[in-house]
């Protein structure tokens, strides 16, 4: 008893972050596993934990169907399973038979040699084939089975595992994107939504809308300056309105103003970060005779390469006030300028068409922190960002097409772009106080799947902001209601 009071005094002082808890580090320094009644104290907590992440989808066919495949595991699942062996009162549904699977069954991957275990093997033999098969269905036309094959098939698995270099410890970061995927063309979602923007993915005919739509979550091209040099246009004037900035014609160099909106003594011998060229203003002496008629030299400014840069006013209304000025009026035939809307209009708009299908981009930018994607925010990003490789990564293993490798960032595997990937959510949403990833993606994974399963694919830029812009009011209605969960947890007493 003595024992067990010492384990829970630790594991409160880690805030019950069971991941944090079991660590190496804190094992050694507190020699924990050397002492009796640890593994079963743990074993106490992951289930605690684990019942509490399954909270938000807390409902009675999941339990059911979990305490039924539960009991069947301790015969070793050696006979065949139907939907009415595990149905809680006649009703299945697949996600709760999904997450049952994937408490019971696929995080034991991330032990070894689980997929040569009797359990593992049996457990497709005996419950996902007899589940999902059709009578009379050819075992290649069953979308739903081949897609299960791939992670709960003992063949199958080690197949992919080795050809993807997938690290079992790491499974986990593949489950939450599988989900997505296993869900997309279950039964209960097989509508023939061929022509939606994840569905069409499945569909070895469709491969040309990988070209041809938009996707949320993806990334621009690379090779257009202009997104980033607008962003950068966007941001100053959130942080110093009626403060103009000014750029080279170049496209990618930047550089704010002073107050007085035109280059003065702070822009002298300023060279474009990009291509190099002089831009600004520069120091310049004239001579005047002062009133003993001696020679004086007068330090004064002018501007540079005029023809260069643009200066970017906010809104007309800052042009007018300064044309209402003699002084600001001659100023302005000195330099090009037009209003942040305009230079929208003439470099940003005539892009968007550009951004259909998806983008190839490198490691470095793949892996960048604080990326402006659109008006997502960093979460919103991440979140799509991980569930679009994730559908790209088993469309690929289930189409056997290579055609999919092409929007790999470069020099990145799948299983490595999906890891990255899921752990910059797991950055970002730490950065806003969430440490356990999981309750976030089951708290959010029923209406968020099916908001994205009910668009049909994405034909045009505008129709993409306008879905990314309800996509993103949803993730933050959802953020603030799981962020309210975990809070409440955390002042749980499970003593």
């Amino acid at each position: 008893m003595i024992k067990l009071y010492i384990y829970k005094i630790i594991y409160n002082q880690y805030k019950r972050q069971i991941n944090v808890f079991l660590s190496d580090n804190i094992k050694t320094k507190y020699k924990l596993d050397k002492y009796e009644g640890f593994e079963d104290f743990i074993k106490f907590k992951n289930k605690e934990l684990l019942n509490y992440k399954n909270k938000v989808s807390d409902n009675d066919i999941y339990k059911d169907i979990y305490k039924k495949l539960d009991d069947y595991q301790k015969d070793g699942f050696k006979n065949e399973i139907t939907k009415e062996d595990i149905s809680s009162n006649g009703n299945f549904n697949f996600d709760d038979f999904y997450m049952a699977a994937y408490n019971l069954i696929l995080l034991k991957l991330k032990q070894k040699d689980f997929e040569t275990d009797e359990i593992y093997i049996n457990f497709y033999n005996n419950v996902c084939e007899p589940l999902f098969k059709k009578d009379g269905e050819e075992e290649d036309s069953n979308k739903l089975l081949i897609l299960i094959q791939f992670l709960f098939e003992k063949e199958k698995y080690l197949e992919i595992k080795k050809e993807y270099e997938i690290n079992p410890e790491d499974i986990e970061v593949l489950l939450y994107g599988y989900r997505y995927c296993l869900n997309e063309i279950s039964e209960e979602y097989n509508d023939d939504k061929e022509d939606y923007i994840y569905t069409s993915l499945y569909n070895h005919f469709k491969l040309n809308y990988l070209d041809n739509n938009f996707y949320p979550g993806s990334d621009p091209k690379e090779d257009e300056p202009y997104y980033e040099l607008y962003n950068k246009i966007e941001n100053h004037f959130k942080e110093k309105p009626n403060q103009g900035c000014y750029v080279c014609l170049c496209n990618k160099g930047f550089y704010h103003s002073v107050l007085s909106g035109f280059p003065s003594y702070s822009e002298t011998n300023i060279k474009c970060p990009n291509c190099g060229k002089d831009i600004g203003a520069k120091e310049k002496y004239l001579e005047e005779k002062d009133e003993e008629n001696k020679i004086k030299l007068i330090k004064v400014y002018e501007t540079i390469n005029r023809e260069k840069y643009l200066r970017i006013f906010e809104n007309q209304d800052e042009i007018n006030k300064l044309e209402s000025k003699r002084a600001y009026y001659n100023k302005l035939k000195e330099i090009n300028y037009m209003t942040k809307e305009e230079f929208k209009q003439k470099y940003i708009k005539p892009l968007y068409n550009r951004e259909k299908g998806l983008n190839k981009i490198n490691e470095n930018n793949f892996k960048k922190d604080n990326k402006q994607i659109r008006n997502l925010s960093q979460i919103s990003y991440r979140l799509l960002n991980y569930i679009l490789y994730s559908h790209l990564f088993f469309a690929k293993l289930f189409t056997n097409q290579g055609k999919f490798d092409n929007y790999l960032p470069k020099g990145m595997t799948w299983f490595n772009t999906i890891k990255v990937s899921f752990t910059l959510l797991q950055k970002e949403l730490e950065k806003k106080g969430i440490k356990e990833i999981e309750i976030f993606m089951n708290f959010i994974f029923k209406d968020l799947f099916n908001k994205l399963h009910d668009k049909e694919c994405i034909k045009n830029y505008e129709e993409l902001i306008k879905f990314e812009n309800e996509l993103e009011k949803l993730i933050q209605e959802k953020f603030t209601q799981a962020k309210k969960e975990i809070d409440i947890f955390s002042g749980l007493n499970f003593d």
